[in-house]
């Protein structure tokens, strides 16, 4: 028996793949703190019409008494249906919001105030009520990124309290979420040591600031340089503008660990992040050591997610092993 009620209420459900129809047997229904409170006056209102023999009070309460039975059948029958496609996000900043994105299917009629709600051990979502019309549905849940790693989620809760507010019918789906939280940039000089950029001849060079041609201006990114804001452009109301110069040809360096004089790791990541931002920026090939890896140096969006990444989930324990030996 035991196992029974373990099997239905929890192991059946974990780490379940998407997409998933919410199941009659997993959705439960309660009465809310309003919904006690109003079977409670409801039981009054009967033991007095029964005590004085009011017949209209009697009537009032059996008419109040039948409505709760309907809304809680329309409560309970608004979750069925519901299916679930795909959880997905996108890479963020950390001290930025994740955003993870949840569509949903109905094959027909509206599910008005739905509410949906993301769990996991070290944060809970912000809750979003939509109405939910027949086909695909987006629903954005955003969740505070307080540090650099991979954000995920436990499970995933949906519920409605329609149409009066006096029960509660909610159904969770364990399911795996994640967001990948790259370090925060700490805005410093994109500068080289000694022998670390090499040309095409073999020479080494210095990247920098003012040191490669003008290619054009773009709009500002929070962690450009203020050196390189074109302000004219501002005065004539174009809005921030950050004037763009192109490396040189055949030009690649190494963002390296070793080189970044910061002890903190964190921050340490957070200006190799920087660097790596910016080295995109400019067009410009470059690579990542860390203590655990090593990037060959390349360019493009592709080149600059996987460094990205590789900043993001570098673990301290890779470091304190090096300290080690």
């Amino acid at each position: 028996m035991i196992r029974a009620i373990k099997d239905r209420f929890f192991e059946k459900d974990k780490h379940v793949v998407l997409p998933r129809t919410l199941d009659r047997k997993k959705t439960f229904i309660l009465p809310t703190r309003e919904g006690l409170l109003f079977f409670v006056i409801l039981i009054a209102m009967l033991a007095g019409s029964t005590n004085y023999n009011n017949n209209l009070g009697l009537l009032l309460t059996f008419l109040l008494g039948s409505m709760s039975l309907v809304s809680m059948f329309h409560t309970y029958k608004g979750m069925s249906g519901i299916q679930i496609d795909s959880i997905r996000s996108k890479p963020v900043f950390a001290g930025r919001k994740a955003i993870f994105e949840i569509t949903v299917q109905i094959d027909h009629g509206i599910r008005p105030a739905m509410t949906f709600e993301l769990f996991g051990k070290l944060f809970e979502s912000d809750s979003w009520t939509a109405d939910l019309f027949p086909g695909e549905n987006k629903i954005n849940l955003m969740i505070p990124s307080k540090k650099r790693g991979l954000l995920s989620s436990d499970s995933l809760v949906i519920s409605t309290i329609y149409p009066l507010g006096l029960f509660r019918s909610w159904s969770k789906i364990f399911v795996k979420a994640h967001c990948l939280v790259y370090p925060a940039p700490i805005h410093g000089p994109l500068s080289l040591g000694k022998g670390q950029g090499k040309n095409e001849a073999g020479e080494g060079v210095t990247i920098g600031p003012g040191t490669d041609d003008f290619e054009g201006i773009r709009p500002y990114h929070p962690g450009d340089s203020l050196q390189r804001v074109d302000w004219k452009a501002f005065s004539r109301g174009r809005g921030l503008m950050v004037k763009e110069f192109s490396a040189k040809a055949g030009t690649n360096f190494m963002v390296d660990w070793k080189t970044v004089n910061v002890k903190n790791t964190e921050k340490r990541l957070s200006c190799m992040c920087d660097m790596v931002l910016k080295a995109h920026a400019m067009k410009i090939e470059y690579g990542l050591c860390l203590p655990d890896r090593l990037i060959a140096p390349d360019s493009g969006q592709t080149h600059k997610n996987r460094c990205l990444k590789a900043l993001a989930l570098f673990s301290d324990v890779d470091q304190d092993n090096e300290k080690q030996n």
